[in-house]
């Protein structure tokens, strides 16, 4: 559990036509990372990049008037990728020749409706703004009008010297600038950096509201129209066979894009990456079921490819593994602190922000979030221990005379809620440590993790044991025995003067975790600081004589509270956990697993 797995290199040999089965079969376990080659692999380079290019092209021009490609994957034992994508790339061109005209019709009906419908937002934005069509866009002397269209919700910078008029539309909005022609051209100028431009309006024959029911009727029979083109063109996809043609296309760029396949030469290609161990004994089964004929092997990695590592943890410290990769992925020889960090952070958060009304509704809060957003099950454990430390403190909502304290009211005993959090920084910091230590041993490092920070842990469990002499005594005799080991190595190295500058680094250290564990303090002062603002809002709302007045003021009051206090809690729970417990033993330089996954297509 404690132990990050490293991934198993794995090697698939396939006949040419399965490959993107065989691919399609690796991003579907979850569990493969195809190793990072280069796309030099292909044998055919030049044929797939010129086919790639051609297709690209034709999406560019023709993508908004193809159906969805067909996502399904191409089946085992059929034609080979390369040969099925020019088939499909020569029924595009036939698609294209026969549709070209309707195309074309279709974009002029698709630009009338478009022309129809800014005239029509812009009558019913003078309509709503009770203007005349007209709105003064005659030139006069010296003066000219000009109308600018703007994105939604875009404010135009005013030109000095002109009159402003907006007019806001449905999807758009309308700007009438009034000035001299330099300053309208001005104007436009800013209109066309917010992504505007110059609107003209089509002069009204009739009154607004009969050229509003014309513009109506024109837009209905051009929408119709469009809809009549699409069909068609629908249908003639069909006809051609498009979809699939689309999807086959677009599994070969997904495959040349990955860069891994490769086309051997007899016809077979191969494929090389990292895979979870469980997977890469179950890779051939897989294959199999899927119809790829396959043959896989686990020979040992290239040389200077460091395997990614797999999180082996339980379901519950799964979403810690979030604060674990802030700092860094454990590499293969060193302790992964996430099931650690499972129990700390809770405790550390709940005993900051110990209420039984507030614990309950972040614990909701996290339930109610937890599929949407997969952080959010951290707020789960996070409410269930500042609940629990609710009952602990005797605290409702800011309120302390609804339930006994189990232990004590914060306020009531100040210093007895600054020591619990520093002992249990001394622990965590001395878990550090032993972390440290159990990295060491995987590494085959524990000769050298000894000779480092043996010292250092002994000091520290020394200052810690003079709560208790006997066994503070005990550490003392250990330290000095350490010290004494140390000496004679140095003097039997010949290196007696570098010993001395180790043991002021090894002091060093020890002082620092010293400081890390007075850092542990804060936690007490934040829950002071959370019973100082509930015991504020319980005064504050005491001294509203109205009833109702008093829960409000207890609704407000708890609302800023928990706003507040999430922020600065998680803040200060990530905080101690980064830079006091993680660098003691965390180093980071591992790298996650980047499995697989399929393309999905539109």
């Amino acid at each position: 559990m404690l132990r990050p797995r490293p991934a198993l290199w794995f090697r698939l040999l396939c006949p040419y036509e399965d490959l993107l089965a065989a691919l399609q079969t690796l991003a579907r376990t979850r569990g493969v990372e195809i190793s990072a080659s280069g796309d030099e692999q292909w044998q055919d380079r030049a044929r797939v990049e010129s086919l790639l290019e051609r297709f690209t092209a034709f999406a560019e021009r023709y993508g908004a008037y193809w159906p969805s490609a067909a996502s399904a994957p191409p089946a085992a034992g059929g034609p080979r990728p390369l040969a099925r994508a020019e088939a499909a790339l020569a029924a595009l061109q036939g698609w294209e020749a026969g549709c070209r005209d309707l195309i074309g019709a279709l974009v002029q009906h698709e630009r009338t409706v478009f022309e129809l419908g800014l005239q029509l937002d812009w009558l019913q934005a003078l309509a709503r703004a009770q203007l005349d069509a007209r709105l003064g866009l005659a030139p006069r002397a010296h003066l000219d009008a000009r109308v600018l269209m703007l994105p939604a919700g875009h404010l135009l910078e005013p030109v000095p010297d002109t009159l402003h008029t907006l007019l806001p539309g449905a999807e758009r909005d309308f700007v009438v600038v009034i000035g001299r022609s330099e300053q309208l051209d001005l104007a436009q100028q800013r209109a066309e950096q917010l992504h505007g431009r110059r609107f003209v309006p089509q002069p009204a024959r009739a009154g607004p509201r009969q050229t509003a029911r014309a513009l109506e009727q024109r837009l209905a029979e051009a929408r119709g129209s469009v809809a009549t083109l699409r069909a068609e063109l629908g249908q003639r996809a069909h006809a051609h066979q498009l979809p699939g043609h689309l999807g086959a296309l677009h599994w070969l760029r997904w495959a040349w894009e990955t860069g891994r396949g490769q086309d051997g030469t007899g016809g077979f290609g191969w494929i090389t990456g990292w895979a979870e161990r469980d997977t890469a004994r179950d890779l051939a089964a897989l294959l199999q079921r899927d119809g790829c004929r396959a043959l896989v092997s686990h020979p040992p990695p290239p040389p200077g490819l460091e395997p990614p590592v797999i999180l082996d943890n339980p379901r519950w410290a799964v979403p810690f593994e979030f604060l674990t990769r802030l700092y860094g992925v454990p590499g293969a020889g060193e302790a992964d602190p996430s099931p650690v960090v499972g129990i700390v952070a809770p405790l550390l958060f709940g005993y900051m922000f110990g209420d039984v009304g507030q614990g309950l509704l972040i614990l909701a809060a996290g339930l109610l979030w937890r599929r949407r957003q997969p952080l959010a099950r951290i707020a789960i454990p996070c409410g269930i221990s500042a609940t629990a430390f609710g009952f602990v403190f005797g605290s409702v909502f800011g309120l302390e005379d609804l339930l006994p304290a189990l232990w004590l009211h914060p306020l009531g005993a100040p210093q007895a809620v600054l020591l619990p959090p520093l002992v249990f920084g001394a622990l965590l910091l001395v878990a550090g440590l032993l972390l440290d230590l159990l990295g060491a041993w995987w590494s085959g490092r524990v000769e050298a993790w000894w000779r480092t920070q043996g010292g250092v842990v002994l000091g520290f469990l020394t200052v810690l044991g003079l709560a208790q002499p006997p066994l503070g005594l005990l550490c003392l005799l250990g330290w000095c025995g350490w010290c004494a080991q140390q000496l004679h190595a140095a003097f039997r190295d010949g290196r007696p003067l570098a010993f001395l500058g180790e043991l002021v680094e090894w002091f060093e250290q020890l002082l620092r975790l010293l400081v890390n564990t007075l850092s542990f303090a804060r936690v007490g002062a934040f829950a002071l600081a959370h019973a100082g603002l509930s015991l504020a809002t319980v005064q504050l709302a005491a001294a509203i004589p109205w009833g109702p007045g008093q829960i409000v003021m207890l609704v407000l009051g708890n609302l800023v509270m928990l706003s507040l206090e999430l922020l600065v809690v998680s803040i200060q729970t990530t905080r101690l956990l980064l830079f006091e417990f993680f660098i003691r033993f965390l180093r980071g330089q591992g790298r996650a697993l980047r499995p697989l996954t399929a393309p999905r297509f539109t």
